[in-house]
């Protein structure tokens, strides 16, 4: 998984996801009604100074279309000029005029179409008209506009949570890989020095081991996934086993086991491996009688909670004393801190009668099958 640069994240977008015919129907229908209301009231309260029925119904249904059609522009001058630092004064100033100058025009044009259907109805100028009835649509078109700032300022820090969590997500991605990339090494390092010990006893055996070790790698290098299940996990690491079993022959002994329910579990690829090799590497290969290790799979219900287990426990010669993660143990916890945040853990601890069992714990999920993942 190629990681996206940091680089990559645009800018939060202002671009509020409403479609525009769906807010001038929003804004014309509404202010449409509130002003053929207002216009009717006014012909019962007074009716002999009202224009006649049909007009006022059409100068409130043209009336909400202005209405509606600032709102776009307003819509569009709220996307363009957010009302944030290091601009907000500007920009307010900015909304301050264009809803100023949206009320000059819609009185304008009601002026205008009023003079033509009801000439006899107002006998003042422009000027005055304007003067007089600025207020009301000053104030309409300022509280569109508050609105719509509101609800661009909500979108932009949704915008910018997203981005967060993306980045984050991306963070962790690389540094999962990061760690993956350093088990490789280490078991390669383990397995390769091994080989060195039989090229001169038993060369043979050191090639069948470079044969199978050439298998291994490359299954790891198919293996891209961020989880696999348990059952392709306990796959690879039977191929490892086999690898280690030409090495040490009779001396080293394996059991693997697993219950139904864990088979299906999802695990990161390569989680049990360095277990396996600390195991061998401290436990199996001091004792010249060898020893065994068990490999368990199960999972475990806690208060409707369930938990994958993975336990892999040796007989060989057991903890030190002094006990220090090396490097398969301490990248190994950091992968499971990294993907489970603290859900997931790892223990090691002195087996009783001798040797030493490591536990991993983590948040039981089944994988998917392909036809549901793709649904």
């Amino acid at each position: 998984m190629t990681p996206t640069p940091v680089n990559a994240f645009r800018a939060p977008s202002t671009h509020l996801s409403w479609r525009r015919w769906q807010v001038f129907a929003l804004a014309w229908g509404g202010f449409s009604t509130y002003r053929v209301i207002q216009l009717l009231a006014v012909g019962v309260v007074d009716p002999l100074i009202a224009p006649p029925l049909a007009v006022r119904v059409g100068l409130g249904i043209l009336d909400g279309a202005l209405v509606g059609l600032t709102t776009l522009v307003l819509l569009a001058a709220g996307e363009r000029f957010p009302v944030e630092r290091p601009y907000r004064a500007r920009h307010a100033g900015a909304h301050t005029v264009i809803a100023f100058a949206c009320a000059l025009a819609t009185l304008t044009i009601l002026f205008g179409v009023g003079r033509i259907v009801a000439p006899s109805f107002r006998d003042e100028g422009l000027v005055l008209f304007n003067v007089v009835s600025i207020t009301g649509p000053l104030f309409t078109y300022l509280a569109i506009a508050a609105a719509i700032q509101a609800a661009v300022s909500q979108q932009r820090y949704a915008s910018r949570e997203m981005d967060a969590l993306r980045l984050r997500s991306q963070l962790a991605a690389a540094r999962l890989e990061s760690l993956r990339a350093k088990l490789h090494p280490h078991f390669l390092f383990n397995t390769l020095n091994g080989i060195s010990d039989l090229i001169y006893t038993d060369p043979n055996k050191a090639d069948a081991v470079v044969l199978q070790l050439a298998r291994l790698l490359r299954a790891s290098l198919d293996t891209v996934d961020d989880e696999i299940s348990v059952r392709e996990e306990l796959a690879l690491l039977n191929a490892y086993f086999d690898i280690e079993r030409m090495r040490f022959g009779d001396r080293l002994r394996v059991t693997i086991d697993a219950d139904r329910a864990a088979y299906d579990a999802r695990v990161p690829p390569f989680l049990v491996q360095p277990l396996a090799e600390n195991a061998i590497q401290h436990g199996i290969a001091p004792r010249a009688t060898g020893g065994e290790i068990n490999v368990r799979a199960h999972v475990r219900t806690d208060h409707d909670m369930e938990t994958l287990v993975l336990e892999l426990t040796d007989n060989g010669a057991g903890l030190p004393d002094s006990v220090r993660d090396g490097v398969g143990l301490r990248v190994t916890r950091e992968r499971l801190s990294a993907m489970y945040r603290g859900a997931g853990a790892l223990t090691v601890r002195r087996r009783s009668g001798g040797g030493t069992v490591a536990t991993i714990e983590l948040p039981f999920a089944p994988i998917m099958p392909l036809a549901s993942a793709a649904s």
